[in-house]
């Protein structure tokens, strides 16, 4: 998520902030967390908007509105432990909770807000400590009024619990914490609308930056505290969202998870935001959208010096890149825009074999391919059950939306990487998700990441039409001496953005028209045995609900 950021005011009281994050509780048993050596890592779990009672156009809007999914945590604060869900958000910085589910209008999206949890600072005998400081944080895409949201947070200091799952039925018992973190400062809503779950965040302040050596960060976010309190032994961590159809991922703090990806681990500095604040963003080289009959160079597109600059958000749906890159994607996956700037695809598209069609990013000397099935997301089956859709309505769009401003990779494309984040040495490495068993290594001070191997090997020719990776175990060396620490576990786990300024007009329709082109022509295949969507006149609203915090 985006979020602007005024200076906070905050007692000098709140020394150490630790946000602690397990997984979304489900009504079935879930992995548990694992904690060895100085990491600990904890179950991602995706979670789906409710949408039950929406009519149609309500479904479409509240899904393309970066709705449909996002990956969530569960956290205890106080004692006894209340749970909490939070969305987890490499897009800004705060941890806050309790958001204003009453300005939500859906009846069943805001029972869905009211289950993810409430603090409740009166019911903690640790006790809590404020309110300790005010702030307001914006979110959305500077470049469309219509994404922005906003909130009022006042700040508390509590005990928070890392738990390894919950499960929400009313008869069960949460498991018991895998690690407590003492004083944790968070932000409690007190005012705004337009979010429906609280978040995490895991980028720097936007403010003190990373090291917070200024007044504006006068507490400790997540990584600092981690290893303040001795919980890890860096500041960084891994991020492993899994693909499309797999019900969840985990976060590895300290750590990574050598049985979650393909080869090396490719080094890639982190650079500003495109107004020079600190972000969680990199340098983007190309995209190109592959397809069976449509040669990688013809539909490869560089990007120019000036739109490199791209944010890691998984706060975010739907990615944003500016016009000419999003062309290009959308030319080269013979896509139709539709008048409120969302592209339509042939569902079709997303059983295509990632052997021989993907849409490929270019970081530094790393190639990060897509699957369609990720790529391209399938919003039929979301139709409120009273109003389904007609025959010639199957509606599959591209996850991916033009931005005049900063560029966002949103789970879209962050789902098929797997992303070692690591803030002490301003750096994320990247490398193709995979997921072949679990083998959990700590990352000490010193530690050289491109010299470790993932241990899952590629299997382009898969095939599987579930958008996960066929790997086989096995891939790489062990790596001995190199420095890591590494622990194996029979417990594996298995398996939502703001930016900057002047607005730009939405493309127009012309990308799909080139009737000579290779990809319209597999189009032109799909449309075939494919059911087609019709023109859809919805008044979509371009909302980013959990979208990275936006740059004052």
């Amino acid at each position: 998520m985006t979020v602007a950021t005024p200076r906070r005011h905050v007692a000098a009281a709140t020394l150490l902030a630790v946000a602690f994050l397990a997984p979304l509780a489900a009504a079935i048993g879930l992995p548990r967390a694992v904690k060895g050596d100085g990491f600990l890592s904890v179950p991602v779990h995706e979670s789906r908007r409710e949408t039950a009672g929406l009519q149609k156009r309500d479904v479409i809007e509240a899904i393309l509105a970066n709705q449909e999914y996002f990956y969530t945590m569960d956290i205890e604060i106080g004692t006894p432990g209340q749970l909490v869900t939070v969305l987890l958000d490499t897009g800004s910085s705060d941890l806050w909770v309790n958001p204003n589910c009453s300005s939500i209008v859906s009846a069943s999206e805001k029972a869905q807000c009211i289950s993810f949890g409430q603090y409740d600072p009166s019911a903690s005998t640790t006790p809590a400590l404020g309110p300790i400081g005010h702030k307001s944080i914006r979110f959305g895409d500077p470049s469309n009024p219509n994404t922005i949201s906003k909130i009022e947070i006042d700040y508390y200091a509590d005990d928070l619990a890392l738990v390894g799952g919950h499960n929400k039925t009313k008869d069960d018992l949460p498991q018991t914490p895998h690690a407590i973190v003492a004083n944790q400062t968070f932000g409690v809503v007190v005012g705004g609308a337009g979010q429906s779950q609280g978040i995490l965040g895991l980028a720097p302040d936007l403010n003190a930056g990373f090291d917070g050596e200024q007044a504006d960060q006068p507490y400790s976010l997540l990584l600092d505290s981690l290893v303040d309190q001795g919980l890890i032994g860096k500041r960084a961590f891994s991020l492993d969202l899994r693909h499309a159809d797999a019900a969840e991922g985990a976060i590895v703090y300290g750590g990574l998870d050598r049985s979650k990806f393909i080869g090396t681990l490719e080094p890639v500095p982190l650079v500003d935001g495109i107004r020079g604040e600190p972000r969680l963003a990199i340098k983007m080289d190309a995209v190109t959208a592959v397809l069976p009959d449509a040669p990688s160079p013809k539909n490869r597109h560089v990007l120019e010096d000036t739109s490199r600059n791209v944010m890691l958000d998984s706060g975010t749906t739907l990615s944003r890149l500016h016009t000419n890159a999003a062309n290009a994607v959308f030319k080269g996956l013979g896509a139709t825009a539709q008048h409120d700037g969302y592209w339509l695809a042939p569902c079709n598209m997303r059983d295509l074999p990632v052997a021989n069609a993907s849409v490929d990013f270019d970081i530094a000397n790393k190639t990060l391919r897509v699957p369609m099935s990720d790529f391209i997301l399938d919003l039929t089956p979301y139709y409120a059950k009273e109003d389904p859709p007609t025959d010639d309505e199957e509606l599959c769009y591209v996850g991916l939306v033009v931005t005049a401003d900063q560029q966002v990779l949103g789970d879209s494309i962050l789902r098929a990487g797997y992303f070692v984040f690591d803030w002490d040495d301003r750096l994320v490495h990247v490398a193709q998700a995979s997921n072949c068993g679990a083998d959990l290594v700590a990352i000490k001070k010193g530690d050289d990441l491109a010299k470790l191997t993932g241990r899952c090997e590629a299997d382009w020719a898969r095939a599987d039409g579930d958008g996960t990776a066929t790997a086989g175990e096995g891939g790489g060396d062990d790596d001995d001496g190199q420095g890591a620490r590494t622990t194996s576990t029979s417990d594996p786990h298995q398996n939502n953005s703001s930016f900057g300024t002047e607005t730009e007009a939405a493309p127009q329709a012309t990308a799909s028209e080139d009737s000579g082109s290779s990809a319209a022509s597999l189009l032109s295949q799909l449309r075939t045995t494919a059911s087609w969507a019709s023109p859809l006149h919805l008044s979509f609203i371009l909302a980013f609900t959990a979208a990275f915090t936006i740059a004052s």
